[in-house]
Order: C-alpha cells, then structure tokens, then sequence
C-alpha cells in the first residue's frame, strides 16, 4: 500500500516501526497508476514510464524493477502550483543467466543510458544489470541512487517506491490509463490517497 503524502506533501520516508512501514514502499504499476494519475501530464509521465519498461522487455530483460522518487511521488499540484515534469527511475535488471556478448552489453548501454532514456522517455534514469556488473559496483550504485532519490529540497526525507517489473500489470495500467485520458475515471489527489 502506498501511504498518503504527509503535512509537507511529500510520499513519508516512515509511517510505523514495521519493515513494510519504511521506504521503499511496494506497488504494482495499477496501483501506481491509480494513485498518481490524477493530471493529464501525470498520465503522461506513467505511459512514458510504461514505454521504457516494455522497451526493456523488448531487450530481454523480465526480471527487476524499479526504484521511483522524485517530485512525481509529491503533492507538487498543492504544494507549488505545478506538475511534475519527470519521474526518477533507478531500475535494477536481472539479466540472462549467462554473459552475454560484447556487443550486446554496448547496445544495452547506448539504448539505456542516462541520457538516453532522458531523451527518448523524458525520465530521469539509472538502469543497471546486476550480473553484467560486479556485486560491489551494483549495491553502491542502489546505494547512491537511493540517496538522490529520497532527498526533497526542503532538507527533509521522501519515500520511495519500488515496482517490479511485470508486462501484464503494464498492460493493464496502461487501459487504465487511455480510459482516464478519455474521461471514463475520474481521478483526483484525495480520491487516491
């Protein structure tokens, strides 16, 4: 379950003393959907998210998911008056069981580079295949990710979600998403919470 944002109108860091209380908080991408999707430029940043997962399953990749943050997980519409303009995404892939290619590896990480997938899906993103990088390398770029992530500029902490990947909740999400661009759901912040 994803909590409801605190008096700061950030996604809380902590809302009990149970590990399913604390951040990274698991969701599935409807329930991300139905929660966040309350704008038509929110809905926008969810589909670009569901296109740079399906392009990641189009590489291979079936297995991992991704850590979200960022101003998309606030109440940024009261906060400040404005939308949020991106997601940040660090998504952690299982890759194939055994090495793959040289070749393979480039295209991997010329398709899904930071600046790539900035500019062909307007997020701010970190992907990494756990067993193409050496253990040590995989854990501090999580750690530091992570880092980025949870802090707000107001000097606070924000939560994280993590969702995993999962074609047919995509595909699912994505329905739910053309029906509210077509006004069949109605969506605000409060009715998400």
């Amino acid at each position: 379950m994803i909590p409801p944002f605190n008096e700061f109108g950030v996604l809380p860091a902590k809302v009990g003393d149970t590990a399913k209380d604390h951040s990274p908080y698991f969701a599935t991408m409807a329930e991300l959907a139905a929660r966040y999707g309350f704008s038509q430029e929110r809905r926008e940043i969810l589909g670009r998210l569901i296109r740079f997962r399906s392009a990641l399953a189009e590489f291979g990749f079936r297995g991992g998911g991704n850590l979200l943050g960022g101003s998309f997980l606030d109440d940024c519409e009261t906060r400040d008056g404005g939308s949020p303009q991106d997601l940040d995404v660090l998504t952690v892939l299982r890759g194939p069981p055994r090495t793959p290619a040289p070749d393979l590896q480039v295209d991997f990480r010329t398709r899904f580079s930071r600046d790539a997938i900035k500019r062909q899906y307007g997020l701010v993103g970190w992907a990494v295949v756990a067993e193409w990088s050496p253990p040590l390398f995989v854990t501090k770029m999580v750690a530091a990710g992570t880092q980025l992530l949870t802090n707000d500029r107001f000097g606070g902490s924000r939560g994280l979600l993590l969702v995993r990947l999962n074609l047919e909740d995509d595909a699912a999400t994505s329905a739910l998403l053309q029906a509210n661009r077509a006004g069949r759901v109605n969506s605000t912040p409060e009715s998400s919470a």
